[in-house]
C-alpha cells in the first residue's frame, strides 16, 4: 500500500472518487506539499513515521510533478528521498518534458519559443542533465542511475481541444499571461503547422530511475 500526495483538495477528490469506483485497496491519498515535505530532512523522517507508520517505499514516483521544486532542488530532494524514505530494494522514477528539442511540432519546442519569445523564459528544468549530476555525485554511488527518452503523440480532429491541450503546455494563464496578440499567433502557428496538415503534437519525455539495491537491467 502506498500513499498518493498532492496539495490540491479537488486532485485528490477526484482520486478518492476513483479508487471507491473500482475498488482499489493499494492507495491512499494525503494532502501535502510535497516540497515542504522533502525539502527538509528532519519533516522527511516525520513524514515517515507520522504518515507512514515508518513503513519505507519500495518505489517514489514524481510522475511530471518535478515542475513545482525548483531545478537546483532536486538533489537536495531525491537525496532526502533515497535516504529517508526509499526501502532498501526500492526506486525512484521521474518524468518529465524534455528540456530541448528543435522540432516545431513538439511541446517542448512550443514552450521554449513562446515562453522564451514572449518572457525572456529559459527552461532548466533538464531531467537528462540531472542524471548525468546525480552519476558524479558521491551521495548516489550505490545507486544505479538510468535515464531514457519517450515520445508521445497527441491527434484530434477538434482545434479546440487540441488549443487546449497546448495551452496547458504554455502555463497559460496561471503562469505565463500572453496577450491576445501573442495568443493569435500562438494559435495561427498550431493550426498552419500542426492541425491544417493532420499532424500530431508531440511530446518527448525523459525518464529518469534511481534503483537502490538490486541492479536489474532492462527495467527502464
Amino acid at each position: 500500500m502506498g500513499p498518493l500526495l498532492d496539495v490540491e483538495r479537488a486532485a485528490l477528490d477526484a482520486i478518492r472518487e476513483r479508487v471507491r469506483r473500482q475498488a482499489v485497496t493499494r492507495v491512499f491519498t494525503l494532502r501535502h506539499d510535497y516540497t515542504r515535505v522533502l525539502l527538509d530532512r528532519q519533516k522527511t523522517r516525520r513524514f515517515l513515521r507520522a504518515e507512514l507508520g515508518g513503513r519505507r517505499l519500495e518505489l517514489v514516483a514524481f510522475e511530471h510533478s518535478l515542475y513545482y521544486c525548483a531545478a537546483d532542488r532536486w538533489p537536495t530532494l531525491l537525496r532526502n528521498v533515497f535516504d529517508v524514505l526509499l526501502a532498501p530494494t526500492g526506486a525512484i522514477h521521474c518524468v518529465l518534458m524534455s528540456a530541448r528539442s528543435d522540432e516545431p511540432a513538439t511541446t517542448t519546442w512550443l514552450y521554449n519559443h513562446f515562453a522564451g519569445e514572449f518572457f525572456g523564459h529559459l527552461n532548466d528544468q533538464d531531467l537528462r542533465a540531472l542524471g548525468e549530476e546525480l552519476r558524479r555525485d558521491p551521495h548516489f554511488g550505490q545507486a544505479q542511475i538510468l535515464t531514457r527518452t519517450d515520445r508521445v503523440q497527441f491527434f484530434v480532429d477538434d482545434f479546440r481541444a487540441l488549443m487546449s491541450v497546448v495551452w496547458m503546455v504554455l502555463l497559460y494563464p496561471n503562469v505565463h499571461r500572453y496577450t491576445t496578440a501573442q495568443r493569435r499567433e500562438i494559435t495561427e502557428h498550431v493550426y498552419r503547422t500542426l492541425f491544417a496538415k493532420r499532424k500530431p503534437l508531440v511530446q518527448d519525455q525523459d525518464h529518469l530511475v534511481l534503483y537502490r539495491g538490486l541492479r536489474e537491467p532492462g527495467l527502464i
